[in-house]
């Protein structure tokens, strides 16, 4: 097991000085139309396996065993798979005797929403890295047209130029919780439904 000291510390740090510096660049480029085309494939099919719950959790995994490098597809794959155990325990019968049904169809759509957004954003990165692999030349520049925030745009340049895994780990953590905060549990739709809901049930304030 790795211990947190002064030399870990670094190992972690540095990669990130290294990004910090790349967040400078201008990502915007005119895109080709051979680019053009591979950003609306890449739409197409991050459209198709956003589908449901097991259409995504099948696809992270595949693309986990075609490209294990990325560590971040592994876990998205276990995530969504405990997502779609708990959806699934949500429509069963033994929580029916403690949600009401419109509770229940509350926490479904939370959880539907939160791994459907998170698939949204994540997977079409997994593509364009895939593709540049493909091409043999880095693609990272069309990421922006997906809207993937700028942060994880230098992080994948990083990644591109020195294959290290793990501070692209991290980086996905880091910006898959804060894209799911900011749509998900910082929603005013949800905030209020659960609120109400719980605050009544349990006598939970939310002031």
């Amino acid at each position: 097991m790795m211990t947190y000291n002064k030399q870990n510390r670094k190992l972690f740090t540095k990669p990130f000085i290294k990004i910090k510096k790349e967040l400078k660049k201008n990502f915007t480029v005119k895109l080709s139309p051979k680019e053009e085309f591979i950003v609306k494939r890449i739409k197409d099919q991050t459209s198709l396996l956003n589908k449901n719950n097991i259409t995504r959790t099948s696809a992270y995994l595949d693309f986990y065993q075609r490209h294990s490098e990325i560590h971040w597809a592994f876990l998205g794959h276990m995530v969504s798979r405990n997502g779609g155990w708990n959806m699934t325990d949500l429509k069963g019968s033994l929580l029916s005797k403690l949600l009401t049904k419109k509770e229940a169809t509350s926490f479904f759509t939370f959880l539907e929403r939160g791994n459907w957004l998170i698939f949204q954003d994540a997977y079409p990165q997994f593509l364009v890295y895939e593709e540049s692999k493909l091409n043999g030349q880095n693609l990272f520049h069309l990421l922006p047209h997906f809207h993937v925030s700028k942060f994880m745009v230098a992080v994948w340049n990083q990644f591109w130029q020195d294959k290290d895994p793990y501070p692209l780990a991290i980086a996905l953590i880091v910006n898959e919780q804060n894209y799911l905060e900011k749509r998900v549990i910082n929603n005013p739709v949800f905030k209020k439904t659960f609120s109400v809901q719980l605050s009544s049930k349990y006598k939970i304030s939310f002031q």
